[in-house]
């Protein structure tokens, strides 16, 4: 299942042009955005923070644990939910350096800028705001 679910991942980030800043990448910019777009998606199918949790930055994950990343997936669960898997619309991703921003809409309708950084080969979520 786990297997599946990374397969459609990737498949979903081929198929939205991720991976450079080719010309029909529409809102896509710079390097790996494919990486910054698996993490992003990873985020709106989490149900609960102990699945978020491991996808932020150190830093985040210790302003959501109250100052304690070992408590994000206890406090966190107050914060950074109500967590309810769903896809979500990626509306823009720019990447410059080891720095991104991903702009996204929920099924609901309400839009966020999420930030990320770039932790060795991986992508963490720095933070999430509104608009």
């Amino acid at each position: 299942m786990i297997r599946l679910g990374i397969c459609f991942l990737v498949l979903v980030a081929t198929t939205v042009g991720c991976g450079g800043g080719g010309g029909d990448s529409k809102g896509v910019t710079g390097p790996n955005t494919q990486g910054v777009l698996i993490t992003v998606l990873s985020y709106g199918r989490a149900a609960s923070a102990k699945e978020i949790c491991p996808l932020l930055s150190d830093d985040f994950r210790k302003r959501s644990g109250a100052g304690n990343a070992a408590k994000c997936p206890i406090v966190g669960q107050r914060t950074l939910c109500p967590c309810v898997s769903q896809s979500l619309a990626t509306n823009s991703i720019d990447v410059v350096g080891d720095k991104a921003t991903a702009k996204v809409t929920r099924n609901d309708g309400t839009t966020r800028t999420i930030t990320l950084v770039r932790a060795g080969a991986d992508w963490k979520i720095d933070s999430i705001a509104a608009p």
